[in-house]
């Protein structure tokens, strides 16, 4: 899962770019603890012996709340960031095992008063399953193909103030578990959940930075943003030994109105393995321009300083071969370094169905 280790690092670079020179009178760090207790949907039929009953968990997690050093902090309402681990008991033990995972968070607080606050956050890690599917010793395993998975978490959780340096929690979560089409079955798990936890902050309290005068002396607006970005993969479109290599040359054109947001659009072309196979068998295609299918896209980028969350909308406009649905979707994450290299990775779904990971390289022209 090297796509994933990719992810670690473009988290780790930002998150030390983003934090280079605080002292740590400029974060208040806090370590906690939570204890999940819910169910998996069974969005596919074969799935519904084994995943019946509750699935409990427990995750730590550790962190450091930002106090306003950097703009982009009071931009996002001083977000928290940290690093944390989580371990599950899904479905029938048997078959889905016990799973641990390492993950990555940021939290944004939603609501802030006297005696608590709302939160909502995002994790995002790599998970290992002790059960996968094994056409001879697992087969009834549809939900997880791979022993490491992608862990994706979003909580929304109530911080009630018990003192100073205490607090406890009550939340309602989603987790996901994929490994993006990587190798099938790929059903995936998702877990909806209640959860009670104590976040403990320890030392003195410290005082937020005064809020810093925006404008355009600081960073002119709007900016166009030009970019091109070469992606690779690797997908299986069936439960059999091959896997098939997907690449991708996507292009676009960007307007940043704020601080935080870039909407745009662009346009893809789109080579895998599976389509040439598919269109050999079937004669439909014989010709390499044949094996490609053509795009447009609707973009929108979260923006937190070098890094940035990628959301795409795409229509297929261009083929031979009939792609598996008219509409795609791209979700990820896109690191731009200081010399306009860029670095992302995404995940490539039809109507949430995962098509591939994508491990991409780019430039920014302008």
């Amino acid at each position: 899962m090297k796509q994933i280790v990719s992810l670690g690092i473009l988290l780790a670079l930002s998150l030390s770019k983003g934090t280079a020179g605080n002292s740590n009178d400029n974060l208040q760090f806090f370590g906690g603890f939570q204890s999940h207790s819910g169910g998996i949907h069974a969005h596919h039929a074969q799935m519904r012996d084994y995943t019946k009953g509750l699935s409990p968990a427990f995750e730590i997690h550790a962190g450091f709340q930002t106090l306003g050093k950097h703009k982009w902090e009071h931009l996002y309402n001083f977000p928290a960031m940290g690093i944390g681990y989580f371990r599950g008991y899904p479905g029938k033990r048997e078959i889905l095992g016990t799973v641990n995972s390492g993950f990555l968070f940021m939290e944004f607080t939603t609501r802030e008063r006297a005696a608590f606050s709302t939160r909502i956050k995002y994790s995002l890690g790599l998970a290992h399953f002790s059960q996968f599917h094994h056409p001879e010793t697992n087969p009834d395993n549809q939900a997880i193909g791979t022993p490491f998975n992608v862990h994706f978490n979003a909580n929304y959780s109530f911080l009630w103030r018990l003192s100073p340096h205490n607090h406890f929690t009550t939340g309602i979560s989603f987790t996901h578990f994929s490994n993006g089409a990587y190798k099938k079955p790929n059903k995936g798990i998702n877990i909806f959940d209640f959860n009670l936890g104590i976040r403990h902050y320890p030392g003195e309290q410290k005082p937020r930075h005064e809020t810093p005068q925006f404008g355009p002396g600081i960073n002119p607006l709007p900016v166009y943003n030009l970019n091109v970005m070469y992606a690779m993969g690797k997908m299986q479109k069936t439960i059999e030994p091959s896997q098939y290599n997907a690449r991708s040359l996507s292009m676009n054109l960007s307007r940043q109105s704020d601080f935080t947001n870039r909407r745009g659009l662009g346009i893809d072309v789109f080579y895998d393995e599976y389509i040439k196979a598919e269109a050999k068998e079937t004669r439909q295609a014989e010709a390499f321009k044949e094996y490609i299918h053509g795009a447009v896209h609707l973009s929108h980028d979260i923006v937190f300083r070098n890094l940035s969350a990628i959301f795409n909308l795409g229509y297929y406009v261009f083929y031979y071969v009939e792609p598996y649905k008219p509409i795609f979707q791209r979700i990820g994450l896109r690191y731009e370094f200081s010399s306009g290299l860029m670095a992302g990775l995404s995940l490539k779904t039809h109507y949430a169905k995962a098509d591939m990971v994508e491990w991409g390289l780019g430039y920014r022209i302008f």
